[in-house]
């Protein structure tokens, strides 16, 4: 082994077998790592990889390739660590035809610098032949002089087209080297038939700290994070401050954000809404089931929104806290006016403690929409919550509310049905008289909003309802008749089926309309419309369409459209659009569109290179008695192995 100062400096060495190099070139502080030597092979067609493999210019056979395992690191790439503003490959006297041998044609410019340079072209190569979809920063300060697109899709080796990427930031930070504007990460489609690719993915993105500062950022448009067109996505562990907007999600569907904390944010804290663009519509680019928690707002700038979430059906928002001595427009703002579907929206546990100049949450309710809002402490005087419904008979429910300071009230636009279950709004007000009455105050009068009529408010009071037997629980709001069973909060609620429909779990079976359903689990058969459909497992056969399916598992057969559908496991079949579909395993089936199918998901199908190999592996006393079964590379099959 011998030791090489850069990588740039292994294409004038064919000696040894492996050498150690200490940077990316002398320039930068990082790329550093063991190179070994493959040999006997005719390099012609072989392509240097900055950072990651080098063929020599003297010899027509061998390379030089990087020894790694596990995530892609960004540091490979050549960055340059230090507090302050790094200089441009111009000021450090880099070429523009260094940087096109390097890069490529035309990636670099001579105005980019090594950090922005390096994140770029680490994004460009994941989920590429030979390379790993996962990614991991350095702690240290990252400086950006443009944009960095997020990879759209894995280039070649994904046999099923579908797949997720790992973003780990490792707790670095990310800032500009400019005044310039721009998304610091981005993933947006050109038009809807790109999307429909791109949605097949999904992301991890992680422990990034994140600051917008430098020039005119206020309403400039950009975010930390422009992220499009993904499904079963996590975003979570992410500082931003000064920004227009933290991050914007478009047609991201099944995403979960948590743990986010942002401040200085001029339009949105968190902004999720279908596609913006071409070809994309509200019914085939919704960001469907998102659940948001543990976000804390800090606002100081007067943003329109804290979390604002358009034509999103199934949304949960939970343990939120927006706070600051700015005055948002709406604290948390829901739009389901356009929605195609029939939305249900949950927001728990929040805190409101900014004076919202609208309200501290904002509804515009489409038709027939469950709208729950549970368990908000609201510590200042405002506008609580309002609500526009135009269409319809949406439900809004307000539950455990105890803190309602004097002055606060609400805002009803149209004919809404309220439900209110022990919330405290004051002495003597303990009945849906009481509540619409105006001598009380509960509600703004000026402009549009209007006191609803007392038919539609209904009132639980603070202490609980009286008791009552278990035959009154299963009447409530429909007809016990021709077997139909439901058990649990809103379990059964708006149920049209007929026959032979079993809802157990909170929700489970809300607002079904097939019969013969069995649903076991919370929101199990929401909104499902298929017969003879057995959905078990939270969110199972959550809208479904197809007849005769069966789904077990957390979100297995939601939003399915094809009949005899089988779907075990987490996500099974989620999304399938065909008819005749056997999926087993974790996401096995999502979005699938090829009928008469049996789809096993490679997160429980091993794959060897041949026979022999899996002999290797699957061997007693770790594999059990019993038959096991593996992808054959040799074959392109499925092999067997059988434990005695």
């Amino acid at each position: 082994m011998a030791f090489v100062k850069t990588f740039w400096d292994l294409k004038t060495n064919i000696t040894y077998t492996t050498h150690t190099i200490g940077s990316f070139d002398n320039n930068t502080t990082t790329g550093g790592g063991d190179f070994e030597w493959i040999p006997n092979v005719n390099n012609s067609t072989i392509v240097d990889i900055a950072g990651m493999q080098i063929k020599p210019a003297s010899s027509p056979t061998g390379y030089w390739k990087r020894v790694w395992n596990g995530p892609l690191n960004v540091g490979w790439f050549g960055c340059q660590n230090g507090t302050s503003t790094p200089y441009t490959f111009l000021q450090l006297g880099v070429s523009q035809s260094v940087l096109n041998t390097r890069y490529g044609s035309g990636f670099a410019s001579v105005n980019d610098n090594y950090d922005t340079t390096a994140i770029r072209y680490a994004f460009s190569i994941m989920g590429s032949d030979g390379y790993t979809n996962s990614i991991l920063f350095e702690p240290k300060i990252y400086h950006l002089t443009r944009a960095c697109e997020l990879p759209l899709e894995y280039i070649t080796y994904s046999p099923t087209n579908i797949g997720t990427f790992v973003i780990d930031g490792n707790g670095c930070t990310i800032t500009k080297a400019s005044v310039n504007q721009f998304d610091y990460f981005y993933r947006v489609p050109v038009d809807q038939t790109q999307a429909a690719i791109m949605v097949n993915y999904g992301f991890t993105i992680k422990n990034f700290n994140a600051n917008g500062s430098g020039g005119v950022w206020q309403n400039s448009g950009y975010s930390f994070l422009y992220l499009g067109a993904t499904t079963n996505s996590i975003i979570e562990n992410i500082n931003v401050q000064q920004f227009d907007i933290a991050l914007r999600l478009e047609y991201c569907v099944n995403t979960i954000v948590q743990t986010i904390n942002t401040s200085q944010i001029t339009t949105y804290s968190l902004y999720a809404k279908s596609g913006g663009w071409a070809g994309a519509g509200l019914t085939n680019s919704n960001s469907n089931i998102a659940e948001i928690s543990h976000v804390y707002v800090n606002d100081t700038l007067n943003q329109n929104a804290a979390i604002a979430l358009i034509a999103s059906d199934a949304g949960k928002i939970s343990q939120t806290v927006i706070f600051g001595s700015g005055n948002p427009g709406y604290g948390i703002y829901i739009d389901s006016l356009t929605s195609t579907a029939v939305s249900t929206v949950r927001i728990q546990d929040t805190t409101l403690s900014a004076v919202s100049s609208s309200a501290g949450i904002y509804l515009k309710v489409n038709n027939l929409g469950r709208y729950i809002v549970d368990g908000i402490k609201n510590t200042v005087v405002q506008t609580v919550m309002g609500v526009e419904a135009y269409s319809g008979s949406p439900n809004v429910y307000m539950g455990n509310i105890g803190n309602w300071p004097v002055g606060s009230d609400m805002s009803n636009i149209g004919a809404a049905d309220w439900e209110f279950d022990n919330v405290y709004f004051g002495p003597g007000i303990d009945s849906p008289a009481d509540i619409v009455n105006p001598a009380n105050n509960l509600w703004v009068t000026a402009g549009l909003p209007t006191i609803p009529s007392v038919t539609n408010i209904a009132y639980i009071p603070v202490g609980g309802q009286p008791q009552v037997s278990l035959q009154q629980v299963l009447d409530y709001n429909h007809d016990i008749v021709n077997d139909l069973l439901f058990m649990g909060t809103d379990a059964g609620l708006n149920n049209t089926g007929v026959n032979y429909v079993i809802g157990i779990g909170t929700q489970a079976a809300e607002i079904n309309s097939g019969s013969h359903v069995t649903a076991l689990g919370y929101g199990a058969g929401i909104n499902n419309a298929g017969n003879n459909v057995v959905g078990i497992g939270e969110l199972a056969a959550n809208l479904n369409a197809g007849d005769y399916v069966i789904a077990l598992g957390y979100s297995a057969g939601s939003a399915n459209a094809g009949d005899n559908v089988i779907g075990l496991g987490q996500n099974a079949a989620n999304n399938n659009v065909v008819n005749n579909v056997l999926a087993l395993g974790k996401d096995a089936g999502v979005l699938n569109a090829l009928g008469v199918s049996t789809i096993i998901s490679n997160q429980v199908l091993p794959t060897y290179a041949n026979h022999a190999a899996a002999l290797l592996v699957i061997v007693a006393p770790t594999a059990t008695t019993g038959t096991y079964l593996y992808h054959n590379q040799a074959t392109n099959s499925i092999g067997a192995v059988r434990i005695p």
